[in-house]
């Protein structure tokens, strides 16, 4: 049995920033996945959420929901390679693990390299 997934459009600035939430001055773009290192930089808490913060290896940043980050806390991660792409939550929106196999055949990678 398959899946359905509902298909979302993902906010972004003029730089290539995941934003957290649709704004005026923003680009929305099809979600899809997306293969990459991420670097944990940081956490935000807002009205209605809290989000992780992450660097791509582009320089791009992005953010997770805590719920997507509570196994990459529990195995101690600051840097998880790996396949990605973004998911909806009320009126906000965040990056996660892709499902499937991609998510559990990456390795995670633990990095003390700075920024």
């Amino acid at each position: 049995m398959s899946e359905t997934k509902k298909k979302i459009q993902v906010p972004f600035d003029n730089q290539g920033n995941q934003l957290g939430y649709e704004d005026y001055d923003c680009t929305m773009r099809d979600n899809s996945k997306f293969s990459d290192t991420l670097e944990f930089t940081g956490i935000s808490r807002g009205r209605s959420s809290v989000k992780f913060h992450f660097k791509r290896a582009n320089g791009c940043k992005v953010e997770m929901f805590a719920t997507d980050f509570e196994q990459l806390m529990l195995a101690g991660e600051l840097k998880i390679s790996g396949s990605f792409d973004f998911c909806k939550r009320g009126s906000n929106y965040g990056v996660r693990r892709a499902g499937g196999d991609a998510g559990q055949a990456e390795a995670f990678t633990n990095s003390t390299e700075a920024i």
